[in-house]
């Protein structure tokens, strides 16, 4: 099986939760498209929101991608928001590739501002999950590593992959745009600053508390026998 572990996808319940919203992260239509606002990064404009699933699911085949999982891009802090709007926006993320077609699989996203529950990894797993998904920045540095540890040891213990994904600490306010900077900036400076302060910090703490918890080639392993155990998953409808 071949497996793209690192994709997005913007379903329609996903656009719908955030257009609703009225601060970052949030979509706002101008000139006849979408518009995302995140709090710390510039608007940027969708191509296309909601994604066409059918044009996806194409461009997999054409690939000869027999998977592609699926992240809510932590870029946009939805994991730092408080209880009920976190909830909102990762149910909607959830909702959406539980509705997608079977090629796609998803990363889990947690609330993280307030009290970690790590059965919501559970819960996760029992759905059309592989694994977690975590921001950088919520690994940034011992403290933080700390501060997840119920949900990674929970993976552990579930022999589930951690995925890291670029974006801000769920416990720190973002920083306001660089001014006058281009729209590559964050991806470029941020990003991989954040990326790096939790490679090390997994270096310094976090591998030795937990060695079975994946680094990225071990994530792939782990993903694909998740993935293939429960590939197609029950109750959602293959296509030709």
């Amino acid at each position: 099986m071949r497996i793209d572990a690192h994709q997005h996808l913007s379903t329609e319940p996903l656009v719908a939760a955030l257009a609703r919203r009225s601060a970052a992260p949030r979509l706002r239509r101008r000139d006849g498209a979408w518009r995302l606002e995140v709090a710390g990064e510039g608007p940027s404009t969708l191509p296309a929101a909601p994604e066409p699933l059918d044009r996806r699911e194409a461009e997999l085949a054409e690939q000869r991608v027999d998977l592609a999982l699926v992240a809510l891009s932590p870029a946009l802090g939805a994991e730092g928001l408080p209880g009920e709007e976190a909830s909102e926006l990762l149910d909607a993320f959830a909702a959406g590739v539980r509705e997608a077609p079977v090629r796609f699989r998803a990363w889990a996203a947690v609330p993280l501002a307030e009290a970690i529950d790590p059965t919501a990894v559970d819960h996760a797993l029992a759905t059309c999950a592989v694994g977690l998904c975590l921001p950088s920045g919520a690994l940034a540095d011992p403290e933080g590593v700390a501060r997840c540890e119920p949900l990674l040891a929970r993976l552990a213990r579930r022999d589930a992959p951690l995925f890291v994904h670029p974006g801000p600490s769920p416990w720190s306010p973002a920083a306001a745009p660089a001014a006058r900077a281009p729209a590559w900036w964050p991806a470029l400076t941020g990003y991989v600053a954040s990326m790096n302060a939790a490679w090390h910090a997994w270096a310094a703490v976090g591998r030795a508390a937990h060695p079975s918890c994946a680094c990225s080639s071990r994530c792939s392993r782990a993903a694909r026998r998740c993935a293939s155990s429960a590939w197609p998953p029950a109750g959602r409808p293959q296509r030709p």
